[in-house]
C-alpha cells in the first residue's frame, strides 16, 4: 500500500506545480491532497490519529485562523461562495497538505517527500532558465498546460508576452514562493546531516539560478541573507572560505545578469521603488479597518479615498490596480486584529519554538516582506515544507538523539 500512496504524493506535488487553475467541479488539486489524507487515515490510522493529538494545537491555530477568516468576510458582505472557496484555500488544503507530508515522512522517509517536492520545484525552475536564455520550447510547454486550465485572460496574455520567466508554474510569484519553500527543505536537510555540504552547496546555487532567472529579487535577496547568516553564526574557517566563493560566484552572477539587462540587478525601477508608496497606502488601510477586509478584498476599490496621502509618491496610481505587496501587511488587512492575535499567542506559548520556525524559515519571511501570498495567503508549498520541519525537528523519544528519528518507518500494514 505505501507504493500506492507514494504515487498519489507525487501527483499531489505534481498538481499543485503544474495544474493550479485545473478544475473539474472543484480544484483537481484540492480532490487530490483530500483523497490522499483520506487514504493515509485508512492505512495508517493510528499515526494519524496520534497526529491529530499531539499536533491539536497547530490544527487548532489553523481552524481559528479559517474561523476568523469566515467571520471577517461575512461582516465584510462576502457571499458563500467567497466563503466556500476561501475556506477550502487557506484552511483545508493548508492542513491536508502539511498532515499528508508529515505522515508521508514518517512512512516513507522524510527524503522521499524531500525528494518528490525538490524534483518538481527544480523542473519549473529549469523550464524558467530555458525561459531566461530564450528558449521558445519552454514558453510553448507552459502554453500547452495553459489551455487545459481555466485561466483568467490576463494570465494567458502575460504568458503570450513572455516577459517574466516562471517555468511550469501558475504565475511567477507562485513559482517564487516554491523556490523560496524549495531552499528551506535544503537547508534542513543540510541541517539535520542527511547531505553534506558538496550537495547542499550545489543546490543553493540551483535555487539561486532559479531565482535569477524569475527575476525575483526578494527571493534572491532571502536565500543569500540565509545562507550567509548561516555561515556567520557558525564563525568557522571552513565557512568564511565558502562565504568568499559564494561572494565570488555572486559577483560573476551579477556581471552576467547586467549582460541580459535582468530586473535582480536593478532597484530604481517604478516596481522596486513603488513599493514603499504600496506600504504607505496599506498602512492607512490597516489603521481604518482594524478588524481586516476579509477574503478575496480588492484594497483597490479604497484607493481613491486615500490618494491625497500618496499621490506624490514613487508609481503611486498602482494602489488602484496592485495588492499592498507585503505578506504581514496582507495578513493584517486580511484578518485583522483577531488574527494578528492568534499569531502573537503562538509565540507567547512557546517563544524557543516560534523563533526557531522563523530562523530555519528566514529566507521564505524575508521573500514574503515585498509580496503578498504567504502563510494562509494562499501559498501552499510552505506547507510541505513545515510538515517536514514537523518531522526532522520532533523530539527524540526516549532520550534517543534527534537526528534517530529520521529513517523511514514501515506502515503496520
Amino acid at each position: 500500500m505505501i507504493h500506492y500512496l507514494k504515487l498519489l504524493y507525487i501527483a499531489v506535488i505534481g498538481t499543485y506545480t503544474l495544474f493550479g487553475h485545473w478544475n473539474v467541479v472543484l480544484p483537481v488539486r484540492a480532490a487530490l491532497v483530500m483523497f490522499l489524507l483520506l487514504m493515509l487515515f485508512v492505512c495508517v490510522h493510528n499515526a494519524f490519529i496520534e497526529f491529530v493529538v499531539k499536533r491539536a494545537g497547530l490544527i487548532l491555530v489553523i481552524i481559528s485562523i479559517s474561523a476568523i477568516g469566515i467571520f471577517v468576510t461575512s461582516l465584510n458582505g462576502k457571499g458563500f461562495d467567497i466563503l466556500l472557496e476561501y475556506t477550502l484555500r487557506n484552511g483545508v488544503q493548508p492542513l491536508a497538505i502539511l498532515m499528508s507530508s508529515y505522515l508521508m515522512a514518517q512512512f516513507a522517509g522524510p527524503m522521499f517527500v524531500v525528494r518528490t517536492f525538490l524534483f518538481f520545484a527544480g523542473l519549473t525552475g529549469v523550464f524558467a532558465i530555458f525561459q531566461a536564455v530564450g528558449f521558445d520550447f519552454a514558453w510553448q510547454a507552459r502554453e500547452w498546460l495553459a489551455s487545459f486550465q481555466d485561466h483568467e485572460p490576463a494570465l494567458r496574455s502575460y504568458i503570450a508576452a513572455r516577459v517574466r520567466p516562471f517555468g511550469l508554474s501558475l504565475t511567477p510569484i507562485v513559482f517564487s514562493y516554491h523556490i523560496a519553500a524549495a531552499y528551506v527543505v535544503v537547508q534542513m536537510i543540510y541541517e539535520r546531516g542527511l547531505i553534506g555540504s558538496r550537495v547542499y552547496f550545489a543546490l543553493t546555487l540551483g535555487n539561486l539560478a532559479i531565482a535569477a532567472a524569475n527575476g525575483t529579487r526578494s527571493l534572491l535577496l532571502g536565500i543569500l541573507i540565509a545562507a550567509v547568516l548561516r555561515e556567520v553564526v557558525k564563525m568557522r574557517v571552513k565557512s568564511l572560505l565558502t562565504l568568499a566563493v559564494v561572494g565570488l560566484i555572486c559577483g560573476a552572477g551579477l556581471v552576467i545578469l547586467q549582460n541580459y539587462d535582468s530586473r535582480v540587478v536593478s532597484f530604481d525601477d517604478e516596481s522596486a521603488l513603488g513599493r514603499f508608496t504600496l506600504y504607505q497606502f496599506g498602512l492607512r488601510l490597516a489603521a481604518d479597518f482594524p478588524f481586516g477586509l476579509g477574503w478575496s478584498a480588492d484594497v483597490g476599490e479604497y484607493a481613491s479615498f486615500y490618494w491625497e496621502y500618496v499621490a506624490t509618491g514613487v508609481n503611486a496610481e498602482a494602489i488602484f490596480r496592485l495588492d499592498v505587496h507585503n505578506a504581514y501587511l496582507n495578513f493584517f488587512l486580511t484578518y485583522g486584529l483577531l488574527g494578528t492575535i492568534v499569531i502573537v499567542a503562538c509565540f507567547l506559548i512557546d517563544p524557543p519554538r516560534f523563533m526557531h520556525i522563523i530562523w530555519i524559515f528566514f529566507a521564505y519571511f524575508i521573500h514574503g516582506f515585498f509580496h503578498n501570498n504567504g502563510v494562509f495567503l494562499g501559498d501552499y508549498f510552505v506547507w510541505v515544507a513545515f510538515g517536514l520541519y514537523l518531522w526532522l525537528y520532533q523530539p527524540a523519544e526516549a532520550g534517543a538523539p534527534a537526528r534517530s528519528r529520521v529513517p523511514a518507518v514501515s506502515p503496520s500494514r
